[in-house]
């Protein structure tokens, strides 16, 4: 029985203007970029793409806007239309991409028309998996990591490089198979070699790639893999060389489990913000918030699901309140929640509690605050999703830096939700 996994990718603030051809990666924060290569995850496996789904909560473009997938740099088959200045969400129920091992996958944003912008929140597209269930982690995003440093990065969300391990750190909840790390470089100006490689419970991995002075494009490890149980911690790690800096748009990975079937979900950014409001939240992207619902809900596109193991990081915390972070189904408190007393950090982890979703469901994270405007700075938010037989890992909410904020998108005007 064919196993499925979801590519999701999210961000509520990176609009797209009229006339523009851009592309966007398939998993982790959404960042676009006029260069393809910079944007593209490769797979590994025979896989079957389909129900390209998107959610757009602000359109004022005058034109339609057509967002598809690329397989090779060529059109993928599945596709949606949004019509001049229309919101709501878009999706693609016929159409497949059939994927092999080595193909490179991402998408394609083309807006038409003479004056608006367009807000493509929320993406995702379904992988099925024939019989061994895989998941494709990224964080993504153009980042300039300084020469002769030594950083760390979340393994699905926006690409953020922080000197503190434990804040780019997820807590693997399964046994799997991490492999074929690989990294895209757009500009190199080191003098000496850099190295990206796997970092597993605050020591090298098994795997890692060397990027020679001043070389740029993809470098992947093809040969080694780390084996995960659950409790492991895990996070991309990059020793750049003298020099100048290296800039790199996507870092990804992928894990592989026969005797489970489980995704997570992650996104993250590193923006100085304070946190004073309640905000809700997509899987995959940054750490950005939305104080409407609609616009950050996943579409439940493949059954049965079980969400469990919302999981915490908090570098920093003034709240002079306790907060909370919660699943959220259908809009409404999902059964998963922390609590994060005053002034707390660390891990907070839910281990007890799970959500059952069916299909058609929506899913969403859910941050409450009190009184008060002191900064909270959590820098991962993740669930385990099983699915059918096993699980995998969501892209959701991940992070790493200075404290994420909830923005209130006080600018954004939210519009109607199509059917």
């Amino acid at each position: 029985m064919p196993k499925t996994s979801t590519l999701y990718c999210n961000s509520t603030v990176n609009g797209i203007a009229f006339g523009t051809t851009t592309y966007a990666n398939m998993v982790g924060y959404r960042a676009n970029n006029a260069t393809e290569a910079a944007t593209q995850l490769k797979v590994y496996d025979t896989l079957t793409g389909r129900n390209l789904y998107v959610r757009v909560p602000t359109n004022s473009v005058n034109a339609a806007t057509t967002i598809r997938t690329r397989v090779n740099g060529v059109d993928g088959n599945l596709s949606v239309s949004v019509p001049a200045s229309t919101t709501g969400t878009f999706e693609d129920t016929t159409n497949t991409d059939s994927l092999v091992s080595g193909n490179n996958y991402n998408y394609q944003i083309v807006t038409g028309g003479g004056a608006g912008t367009i807000f493509p929140n929320t993406k995702s597209v379904q992988l099925e998996h024939a019989d061994t269930l895989t998941t494709y982690l990224a964080c993504a995003g153009s980042r300039a990591t300084a020469a002769g440093s030594t950083r760390n990065f979340v393994v699905v969300g926006r690409n953020i490089d922080v000197a503190a391990v434990a804040s780019s750190q997820y807590r693997i909840r399964f046994s799997a198979t991490w492999s074929r790390i690989r990294i895209y470089v757009s500009a190199n100006a080191t003098t000496a070699a850099s190295t990206f490689r796997s970092f597993k419970n605050g020591v090298n991995g098994a795997q890692s790639v060397s990027i020679g002075a001043g070389l740029t494009g993809e470098f992947e490890d093809t040969t080694n893999s780390d084996t995960l149980v659950a409790t492991d911690l895990i996070n991309y790690r990059l020793a750049v060389g003298a020099g100048g800096a290296l800039t790199h748009t996507l870092m990804q990975s992928r894990i592989t489990t026969t005797s489970t079937d489980t995704m997570v979900g992650f996104a993250g950014d590193g923006n100085n913000v304070n946190w004073n409001s309640t905000g809700f939240m997509a899987y995959g992207g940054g750490m950005e918030s939305f104080a409407t619902e609609t616009s950050v809900q996943a579409l439940v596109r493949t059954t049965p699901q079980t969400v469990r193991n919302l999981f915490v990081y908090v570098v920093a915390n003034a709240r002079l309140n306790a907060s909370t972070i919660e699943s959220r189904k259908n809009s409404a408190p999902g059964n998963l929640s922390v609590s994060i007393p005053t002034l707390a950090t660390g891990i907070f982890e839910d281990t007890t509690n799970s959500d059952s979703l069916a299909l058609t469901d929506t899913s969403n994270f859910r941050v409450i605050l009190g009184a008060g405007v002191e900064d909270l700075e959590p820098s991962i938010v993740a669930v385990s999703l099983d699915v059918g037989v096993g699980g995998f890992i969501i892209p959701g909410f991940m992070t790493e830096g200075p404290a994420p904020r909830v923005r209130s998108q006080g600018n954004i005007v939210q519009s109607p939700q199509n059917a």
